[in-house]
């Protein structure tokens, strides 16, 4: 069973993903007939910012599926170890670029073989799992690999449902001193073609100036499988925030701090940023 925590740590830990756990951004360019070149990012999600001040994310390997064949394509076969805390809001770290046939990709699998957080009180804590762990998920919109352009995918790896921590806490996490370890962890990750989808970015600000580490979520059936999908950043210092690779459509925005929560209705449409500014009572 999950841990609960505040949106304070649900920020922190949702925005230091790697694209995988932080973000996976794939670019094919023009290369050969028939072939493209895929570039590998990672972004973050929300997560405890103000406990933790590393999150590291392993990445072994990363393998994307022919919709057509049915077969893997590896992009990425190596240990890379990225700090999923330093990318939020939209910004991405380039893990791999590599030459892939051209043709339709409708899954990705990545494989994590290590898993750390470092907490301001400088203690290191390790995820435990058996081996490495295989995380597949389908890609929305799914990517189109050609010589005639770039795509790019993106993997948004939520940190906040991926750790689950152990300690002294009934509920939620009040200090770094209660937090004693890594419970469990299982990656949590979203995939999307960037270049078909857009973004949402914006401010939250109160009576008192710009709120920093609001938890803003945002939800449509971007899956199409009839179950709403949640998406969630948090906002910085200086109250902003952004979500990028989300389809066309509606989306509900919804602003929460530890004592208000504020929903908005937006809509989003292919390579078009919307900008969301919400003013807390």
């Amino acid at each position: 069973m999950k841990t609960k925590i505040n949106s304070t740590m649900k920020e922190t830990m949702k925005k230091a993903i790697l694209v995988l756990f932080a973000s996976i951004s794939l670019m094919s360019c023009k290369k050969d007939d028939d072939k493209g070149s895929v570039a590998v990012k990672m972004t973050d999600g929300p997560f405890p910012y103000e406990f933790v001040v590393e999150a590291n994310l392993t990445v072994a390997k990363v393998e994307l599926r022919n919709k057509d064949t049915g077969d893997y394509v590896v992009v990425h076969d190596h240990n890379a170890t990225v700090n999923i805390a330093q990318y939020r809001n939209g910004a991405t770290v380039e893990i791999a670029n590599q030459e892939i046939p051209n043709g339709t990709y409708d899954k990705v699998k990545v494989t994590i073989s290590g898993a750390e957080v470092k907490l301001n009180n400088n203690q290191s804590y390790q995820a435990e799992f058996a081996g490495n762990q295989t995380i597949e998920v389908p890609i929305y919109p799914e990517l189109t690999v050609d010589n005639a352009g770039e795509d790019q995918l993106l993997l948004d790896v939520d940190l906040s449902d991926s750790f689950s921590f152990s300690g002294n806490f009934m509920g939620w996490i009040t200090s770094v001193a209660q937090i004693t370890g890594i419970s469990n962890f299982t990656a949590d990750i979203r995939a999307s073609n960037l270049s078909q989808t857009g973004s949402i970015s914006g401010t939250v600000i109160s009576a008192n100036g710009p709120v920093a580490n609001a938890e803003v979520s945002v939800t449509y059936d971007y899956t199409g499988d009839g179950t709403p999908d949640q998406v969630v950043a948090v906002t910085d210092a200086n109250g902003s925030f952004k979500i990028i690779g989300l389809p066309q459509g509606n989306y509900t925005v919804k602003v929460q701090t530890e004592n208000n929560l504020t929903t908005e209705n937006c809509s989003v449409s292919v390579s078009h940023q919307t900008n969301v500014n919400v003013v807390l009572p």
